[in-house]
């Protein structure tokens, strides 16, 4: 699973059965599932079809939010060309809240310092800012 959310989110020993069961019936196919905590959520790692995705459920087992990992081959065009030439995407992540869909791209430039860049479903420029 992935290593940095190992890092910042807390292992959690109990789970309501409200969230399990809302993260089977949204992922039916979820394997190698990992919870934590994530402020007052619960954090589900997993693999859904051989993709890392990660949900977020409130304590009634409403889901949040999701994200998807988008492998760099795999990202949009219309995404790839809004990142600066001088920029190296890391990584692409589709997130799911409520009833819309973000792009959420990791570039460095050749200093290596990372900045986060988020699009919105049609690829428009919402914020870019420096992690």
């Amino acid at each position: 699973m992935n290593f940095l959310a190992k890092i910042f989110r807390r292992q959690v020993d109990y789970i309501p059965d409200l969230v399990t069961n809302n993260l089977k019936k949204h992922f039916v196919n979820a394997k190698n599932i990992e919870w934590g905590h994530y402020h007052d959520l619960f954090e589900a790692s997993f693999y859904e079809n051989d993709v890392e995705k990660i949900a977020r459920f409130d304590a009634k087992g409403n889901l949040v939010e999701y994200r998807i990992n988008i492998p760099v081959p795999e990202i949009p065009s219309f995404v790839k060309i809004n990142v600066d030439k001088d920029l190296e995407i890391m990584n692409c992540i589709k997130v799911f809240i409520s009833d819309a869909m973000n792009y959420e791209v990791i570039v460095r430039n050749k200093a290596l310092v990372r900045y986060q860049l988020l699009l919105d479903a049609n690829g428009e420029k919402l914020r870019f800012e420096k992690l």
